[in-house]
Parts: structure tokens; C-alpha cells; sequence
């Protein structure tokens, strides 16, 4: 989304951009928006070759390979044609500041730590005391630590969209602070406004209130937690749905979850829908249990649709949320504060009604997608400046 709506922002002030990705065949990488294909076939001989007892056993080394495939492909596309080079990930950034021509300038925008996400999956203890181990600690954290680091300082600017993401690199990944800039993400408020009155193709059931969460079934969203809110809130109340948005690695086992706890009635998996917007408007609260986010372009369009949102502390989602006035923040990973939180927004219509409008207000006036344009600008003018002197 991110991607999309800074290409689109960027274009309606007269600037060319070219996309670089993963062919949907997955064997190869294109340029989206030209056709321009190169398969990792012709690549992965060579790869092979330099492979063949470099690495330590420890090292994910069909990972590796595949980066090197993307570094190939990269040099392929002829990467002097452009002005700016923008990655959008700690390892394309690595990848691209190695390939690129030495005066091009390299922005990145980090979305995410993948390395403390990899802490939560191997120790759920992370999700509550949030300790960052010393990067010795053990090899596996040394390697991710690693790329966490390099893929943040490998560009002439890295941007991230909260204060989270930005003292997480600074204070556990000695990311020096002037790398680092924040710009929070935007989206074009006009065309949500016309999606969102197109026909939805779910309807709020009559007398029903509607719980949505939009989030890929992995477990960092934390699904599993918001499942257990539910069993807890159809204790006291069975005038609700909610509609799961998105799909995922535990599709399966959070089908199987609700219906051990018999909320098959209550709980429906809409899976991957193009509309969201239409969506949210049949909506009354929106949901995300994170264990870990940093700017969830979610909780940006709830609030665009007018719906009081309730959100686990984690990362940077309290900073999108005003608490007790656009929504209510939980304790990550406490089903019971969750619960709590929804069933304050269920039992009390006027509140709820109050929140939904100040949802609406607080994201028109911090969420214009020309603002995140203009000062992405900025920043790209600030480094082809610097990096190639005279005017940008």
C-alpha cells in the first residue's frame, strides 16, 4: 500500500517511477510497469558457483542465494537511468547500495524490524519484556542483528514512519540517529471516499454489531489473542460478528480454534478482498492485537472510515491512536484488556458514536498523502543535493 500510494502521489506531481519486484511467477524479477522480465535461471549457475564453500553451514544460504539472484537482477535493469533509487526493505537496501552507480542516491523506508519479530517467534517471553539481547548472544541473533543493522545504515537516508521503529534502530541496533528520519505514512483521502461507497461485498447483519480486523493471518497480528477476546466477549453477549480480512499461514488453525471455542456463528474469515474501504463502512470497531506493528496502513483506513479502532500497545500503534478519544489502546498480548475495551465500545453507543467522528477528524488531518509526498520530496532533493551538488 505504502508503495502504491507514494507512486501515485509522486506521479500527480510529474515524476516518473519505475517499480523493481518479484515476478508472481516467483522465479524471476520485473519491472512491473514495464514488462521488462529477467528469470533466475540465467543467474543461479553463477551464484552456485561462488556459493560453493563460502558460507558457513549456519548461514540460511538458499536465502543468500536469493538475495544475490536480486542483486543480479537489479544490475540488469540498467540502474543508471535513475535519479533515485528508493528501497523499501533492510534487504534490498543492502542489496541495491552494492549494485548501484557509486552517485546515484539510495533512500530507504523501513516498515518493520525483522529481527525482533524473530525474537517473538523463537521467545514469547520477547513479547512482554521486550529485552534485546547483546548481539553475541548466540549466532542466529548475531546474523539478524547483523542485517538489521546494515540493511538501516546502507542507504544515504533511511526513513521509518514512527518514533517506535526509529528508537528501536537507534537504541538496540546503534543506528547512529542522523541516518534516521520519520515520516508517517498517508493515503489519498479523495479515492478511499469513493471506494468506500462502492458496494461492499459483505452486509452488516441486522441488529449486529460488526468487529473487523484487517490483517494478514500470521502470528504477529495476533489473532490468536483476539480469538481468546471473543470467547470472553460471547460469554456475556451474542449480538456481534466479526470479520476476519486477510489470509494467511494460520487460516487453518484459527478456523480450528473458533470452532473448538464454538464461535464459528460469530466469527467469519473473509479472506483476501480488494475493497477494504466498502468493508470498513458496514463496519461499528475495528480490532489489531498485534504483537509487533509499526504504522498499519489498517488502523489508517479505519479511522478514514469513521470507526473507533482498539489496538495493542506494540510498537508504534499507540502513536496512532489518541487514547480514549479515536479509540483505546491494550495491553499486547492481554485478552482481557482487549475484551474490555470492545465491550466499553459495545455497551455505550454515544461513546462509541463520539470516537467514530473524532476517528475521522484526527486521521483527515494527520493522514494526507500530500503531505508524505512533499516530504518524501524533501528528502530526495536533500540527498541528490548533497550527493551530487548544485540544484536537485
Amino acid at each position: 500500500m505504502y508503495i502504491d500510494q507514494l507512486k501515485r502521489g509522486l506521479e500527480k506531481k510529474g515524476h516518473h517511477v519505475d517499480i523493481l519486484a518479484k515476478h508472481p511467477n516467483l522465479n524471476g524479477y520485473y519491472l512491473v510497469n514495464h514488462g521488462k522480465f529477467i528469470s533466475c535461471d540465467k543467474l543461479n549457475k553463477l551464484i552456485n558457483s561462488c556459493f560453493n564453500g563460502y558460507l558457513s553451514a549456519r548461514v540460511p544460504i538458499a536465502k543468500e542465494k536469493s538475495n544475490h539472484c536480486f542483486e543480479l537482477a537489479a544490475s540488469y535493469f540498467n540502474l543508471e537511468d535513475y535519479d533515485i533509487i528508493h528501497t523499501q526493505d533492510i534487504f534490498s537496501t543492502r542489496l541495491l547500495s552494492r549494485v548501484k552507480p557509486k552517485n546515484t542516491p539510495l533512500i530507504a523506508s523501513i516498515h518493520g524490524c525483522i529481527a525482533t519479530e524473530y525474537l517473538i517467534h523463537r521467545d514469547r517471553s520477547f513479547i512482554y519484556n521486550n529485552h534485546i539481547p547483546n548481539s553475541n548472544h548466540h549466532f542466529d541473533w548475531k546474523y539478524k542483528y547483523w542485517q538489521e543493522y546494515s540493511g538501516a545504515t546502507s542507504s544515504d537516508i533511511t526513513i521509518v514512519a514512527t518514533n517506535w521503529l526509529n528508537n528501536l534502530l537507534i537504541n538496540g541496533f546503534n543506528v547512529p540517529p542522523q541516518q534516521l528520519t520519520i515520516i508517517p505514512y498517508g493515503q489519498d483521502i479523495s479515492e478511499f471516499d469513493k471506494k468506500m461507497e462502492e458496494t461492499s461485498p459483505v452486509i452488516s447483519p441486522p441488529g449486529k454489531t460488526v468487529i473487523v480486523c484487517p490483517a494478514r493471518l500470521a502470528f504477529i497480528k495476533g489473532h490468536k489473542i483476539l480469538i481468546q477476546t471473543l470467547e470472553k466477549l460471547k460469554q456475556q453477549r451474542n449480538d456481534w460478528v466479526c470479520w476476519l480480512v486477510g489470509d494467511g499461514n494460520l487460516r487453518n488453525e484459527l478456523k480450528l480454534m473458533t470452532k473448538r471455542l464454538n464461535l464459528e456463528q460469530n466469527v467469519k474469515f473473509l479472506g483476501v478482498q480488494k475493497n477494504i474501504p466498502a468493508i470498513l463502512k458496514q463496519a461499528d470497531i475495528c480490532v489489531l492485537s498485534s504483537l509487533q506493528e509499526s504504522f498499519p496502513y489498517a488502523i489508517m483506513e479505519a479511522q478514514l472510515a469513521g470507526l473507533p479502532v482498539v489496538v495493542s500497545d506494540a510498537g508504534g500503534l499507540p502513536e496512532t491512536v489518541v487514547n480514549g478519544q479515536t479509540g483505546f489502546i491494550s495491553q499486547k498480548g492481554n485478552s482481557d484488556s482487549i475484551y474490555m475495551n470492545i465491550r466499553q465500545l459495545m455497551e455505550n453507543k454515544e461513546m462509541r458514536n463520539a470516537m467514530a467522528a473524532n476517528a475521522r477528524l484526527w486521521a483527515i488531518q494527520k493522514w494526507d498523502l500530500e503531505t508524505m509526498v512533499d516530504r518524501t520530496l524533501d528528502i530526495y532533493e536533500q540527498v541528490i543535493k548533497s550527493k551530487k551538488g548544485g540544484d536537485a
